[in-house]
């Protein structure tokens, strides 16, 4: 037991589960070992205000399970230095943009994101070989503007966006360099 989640991410090794209990923590989150795996039991939430809740800064870094609010920055931030990093079965909502990919052959899979004032919804701009599946992009109630994208991509090659219910986007719900992506319903 620790007094904050990123007390368990310190101690953790390669491979550890730090399992984060139901409560309401205002902190941000750096995980910088690999194979380090955050695991929101339900209820465990993260509203770090205006910076970003969880920076995945190493390669197979996972996060699942979490609810992450806040008026800041990305959610989850998976960094170049976080290939093949997971963020899975997560809750957004309140954030400027749910999840930001910069790292290889991540998984984005099975979130479910409240878009409220996000823009883009998932930024995978300058991301290779990543996977978009079983996400679901929903506007709040009431939200006062749309997002200008669900998904965003630039230079982002070998992209697969799979199974995913997105009702947000102005201009559509999938904009950049679409030629680089594959796009399954």
């Amino acid at each position: 037991d620790y007094g904050s989640i990123q007390s368990g991410v310190d101690e953790a090794d390669s491979g550890d589960e730090v399992d984060v209990a139901d409560d309401t923590y205002t902190e941000s989150v750096s995980v910088e070992t690999q194979r380090v795996r955050i695991d929101g039991e339900p209820g465990a939430t993260i509203d770090t205000g205006n910076s970003s809740a969880i920076r995945l800064n190493a390669s197979e870094a996972a996060v699942e399970g979490m609810n992450i609010t806040g008026s800041g920055a990305a959610g989850v931030v998976v960094t170049d230095r976080a290939e093949n990093a997971t963020v899975l079965n997560n809750h957004f909502s309140e954030r400027t943009t749910a999840v930001e990919v910069g790292g290889n052959g991540s998984e984005v899979l099975a979130n479910r994101i409240i878009v409220d004032r996000m823009d883009p919804v998932l930024n995978l701009s300058g991301a290779s070989d990543v996977v978009v599946a079983q996400n679901r992009l929903t506007p709040s109630a009431g939200s006062p503007t749309p997002a200008s994208a669900g998904i965003a991509l630039e230079e982002s090659p070998g992209v697969l966006i799979s199974h995913n219910t997105i009702a947000v986007g102005q201009n559509g719900s999938v904009s950049g360099n679409e030629s680089a992506i594959r796009i399954l319903d």
